[in-house]
């Protein structure tokens, strides 16, 4: 029934695109594609990414992130990531001051 569900669904979305589509000149508005982006996170995150996570692919994917060298865009990009950033700066601002104001008696 849920497949079912979700293939009329889709099959909504897809005509809903098509009678978007100009037939005379072949102008496509690009927000006429929303729907079907809204569709394809909803199937997704609510029926793959569950799955995914209770998988073995998942923990391969966390062991991999785990070894791979962390660039700038991995930290700005994830959102966990970032926020364990700004909390190992904050740790390096305390030392850095508590070092450099004994130093300069500030």
């Amino acid at each position: 029934k849920q497949w079912y569900q979700r293939r009329v669904r889709a099959e909504n979305v897809r005509r809903m695109i098509e009678n978007n589509i100009s037939p005379e000149d072949g102008q496509v508005d690009c927000r006429v594609f929303e729907p079907a982006l809204l569709h394809i996170r909803y199937v997704l995150a609510d029926e793959h990414v569950p799955k995914f996570r209770r998988s073995s692919y998942c923990t391969s994917a966390q062991l991999d992130l785990c070894r791979k060298e962390v660039v700038l865009a991995d930290v700005l990009l994830c959102e966990t990531a970032i926020a364990f950033f700004m909390e190992y700066l904050e740790q390096r601002w305390e030392v850095w001051y508590k070092v450099h104001s004994a130093q300069y008696n500030v």
